[in-house]
């Protein structure tokens, strides 16, 4: 009776700490594909950073396209009013090209990329890795409200196709400071500063919400909410939208998870049931011997 109470508690208790670490939330990333019609675009309210902005973006380039555009502001009828390179070589903000030669970036590795621009003076700056890689002025001008963002294949040209994962884009009303730059870029699962988030217009939590065209898929990045220490870069495909439906990879592989899961737990039970064992026979060994001791006096 006595083991079989023990066996139930431990039971209880193990079953309590897997649901806790499941309830830890996935953070997911975008996997774009080689396609020009693989992208997300929406028309977002972007009158807050119409003077002044920060975008940012953890990015792994797949493919090696000439100049892959990351993301596209446009309004038809007028000069793109922003062109963000996903290697930072080729962007542009209010007609204002800026190129950086000497940063083109190699393929299938995680690095993180911010833009800021400013009014009054009028200046585009490009951060890689949280360092001030290139700058310049540009025109006298604001962006243009109504117009629509695309994320991914901007320019619908073959060699400016976007062909890799993104995670964490998120756009913010004002220029960050190069301190919040850096510690963005130091770390991709760790969220942003409470004075950081306040700024953010556009959200990469409802970016992943956005409707998709192509064969925009769901990756996991191994962040776990603001919970994780380390990077898995492995890019394993979760779902291609996971808004309605999850695909057989997710099962699949949250399955494993949960087999792997069962299999330690059913190790740690084993484990303590054991050494409970060893303590009930111990301490039926003390008793007998105890009992021996009093009919001897």
């Amino acid at each position: 009776m006595l083991k079989r109470f023990l066996l139930v508690l431990i039971l209880g208790i193990s079953s309590g700490l897997t649901v806790t670490a499941q309830e830890k939330p996935k953070l997911y990333g975008l996997r774009f594909g080689q396609d020009t019609d693989d992208f997300i675009d929406w028309s977002p309210n972007i009158d807050p950073l119409r003077a002044n902005f920060t975008v940012c973006s953890w990015i792994r380039r797949n493919h090696q396209s000439s100049h892959p555009i990351l993301l596209q502001y446009f309004h038809p009828g007028y000069d793109s009013g922003m062109i963000l390179g996903a290697e930072g070589v080729f962007n542009q903000v209010v007609g204002t090209p800026l190129y950086l030669q000497d940063h083109s970036i190699p393929v299938r590795r995680w690095y993180h990329l911010c833009w800021t621009w400013r009014t009054y003076p009028f200046h585009f700056t490009v951060f890689f890795n949280g360092v001030d890689v290139g700058s310049r002025s540009t025109r006298q001008r604001y962006l243009r409200t109504g117009g629509k963002l695309r994320l991914g294949n901007g320019l619908n040209i073959e060699e400016n196709v976007f062909g890799g994962d993104m995670f964490r884009l998120n756009a913010y009303s004002r220029v960050l400071s190069e301190d919040e730059i850096v510690t963005l870029a130091s770390d991709m699962c760790t969220p942003e500063e409470p004075a950081v988030d306040r700024s953010r217009i556009i959200r990469w939590e409802e970016i992943l919400m956005k409707e998709r065209t192509g064969s925009v898929i769901e990756i996991a990045t191994g962040c776990y909410g603001d919970n994780a220490d380390h990077i898995k870069a492995e890019g394993m495909i979760i779902s291609p939208n996971r808004s309605q439906n999850e695909g057989l990879n997710g099962v699949s592989n949250r399955l494993k998870e949960t087999e792997r899961e069962l299999a330690e737990t059913k190790a740690d039970l084993s484990k303590q049931l054991r050494d409970i064992l060893l303590e009930l026979n111990k301490t039926k060994v003390e008793l007998e011997e105890l009992k021996k001791s009093k009919r001897n006096n």
